[in-house]
This record gives structure tokens, sequence and C-alpha cells, in this order.
């Protein structure tokens, strides 16, 4: 009987140490498991940015930051978890840009991730706004029939009549503020010996820019009184 007892003592104490064995191996593969993961996680973890592709990099005073094509090269520990982001992204933040002032390299901070790079941008005084020139005039109330007598005596008359101006931005002047005609603006008219037609020019000149118009004068035999 006492044999049959130290054996089956021996047996609990196997199964104990099985017990014991198994137990240590399983808690090895979960801490194994438990270290893998936070070792994939750091694998995961982005390590650096880069500016892949760099947005508008030069801008007048007063002008807005323009991230439009803005891309990141995060860097996620090895290669193989690396990726591209895209602006608009809510987890990339732009900050220091200001173009109060004109400056030759204004850092702006790119940031992502809880990590930062930079780009630099030039900030140009405000460029020159070039005024509206002149593109045409139009004569407009302009007497274009005149008699021999008259016409060979007097020539041309610029009274009542004045210059329509057209400029490049599409607005006019004249029909209210009227420009008057002068007769130093009428060129090239001679006496004729015959009714019929002539022709005469009206130059306009503003700011350096010229511009003329063509008239036809009908000429009567008969005096218009």
């Amino acid at each position: 009987m006492k044999l049959k007892s130290n054996r089956n003592k021996s047996k609990k104490i196997v199964v104990i140490v099985l017990a014991v064995v198994v137990l240590l191996a399983v808690a090895g593969v979960i801490a194994w498991a438990v270290n893998q993961t936070i070792e994939d996680n750091k694998l995961r973890e982005v390590q650096e940015i880069i500016i892949s592709n760099r947005p508008k990099s030069e801008y007048y005073v007063g002008e807005s930051f323009d991230p439009t094509g803005l891309r990141l090269y995060a860097v996620a520990g090895t290669n193989e978890y690396s990726y591209f982001v895209d602006y608009p992204n809510s987890d990339i933040k732009i900050s220091g840009f200001d173009s109060s002032v004109a400056n030759d390299s204004l850092t702006v901070t790119i940031s992502y991730m809880g990590l930062e790079t930079t780009l630099f941008v030039k900030i140009k005084e405000a460029k020159d706004e070039v005024p509206p020139h002149l593109v045409s005039i139009e004569i407009c109330d302009f007497v274009t029939t005149y008699d021999m007598k008259y016409w060979n005596t007097y020539g041309p008359s610029a009274s009542g009549a004045y210059i329509k101006l057209t400029y490049s931005d599409g607005s006019t002047y004249g029909d209210l503020d009227k420009t008057p005609l002068s007769r130093r603006n009428i060129y090239d008219y001679e006496k004729v010996v015959a009714p019929g037609t002539t022709q005469i020019r009206i130059k306009y000149s503003e700011n350096g820019i010229s511009k003329e118009e063509t008239i036809t004068i009908t000429i009567t035999e008969t005096i218009i009184e």
C-alpha cells in the first residue's frame, strides 16, 4: 500500500511540473507577442517627414499661402511602412506664413504626426498695378458736310464735337464727361476745287499713346446756311 501511495505522489509531482512548464511556455509566448507588437508599432511609427512635392514658393505682399500640390513622404521606421500624404489632410498643419512684408527667405513650418519640416518661400513687393491704357477713340457729333465756300475759308469745324475714349479695362470716357475735340486734333485737310468728298485725320494722344480716326467729309457746291 505504501508503494502505491508513493507512485501517486510521483504522478502528482510530474503533473505539477508539466503544468508549470506549460504555464511558463504560455507566458513566454504572450511576452514575446507583446514585445513583437511593440516592436511592430515602433516600426510603423513615423520617424521622419520629407516634402516630396512643394507648393507655390513665390508670393507678393498681401497674398495668402497656397498649399496646392503639397505632398509629404512619411518615413515610418522602415521603407516597408513609408507612405505619401497629400494636402489637404487634417493631420498636416502649416504655420509661419506671413506676407505682410517682403522677405527673400521666409520659413514656413509643415508638421505631421508630431514631426516637423520646413520650406522656404519668397515674399516680393506688391507688383505695380498697370493702369488702364487707351485702346481706341471715337469721334462724336462731328460735322461731316460743308459747302465749298465755308470749307475753303475755314476748314473743318470742331464746334460741338467730342472724343469718346475706350480703355484696356473696358471703361469708356466721353459720353458724360466729354473730351472736347480741338482743331489741333485735326490733320490733313486741304482746300477743294470741286464738290465731292475728301478725308481728314483726327488724332488724340494720352500718356504717350496715340490713336487716329479717318473721317470722310462731303463737300457741296450749294452754300449751307
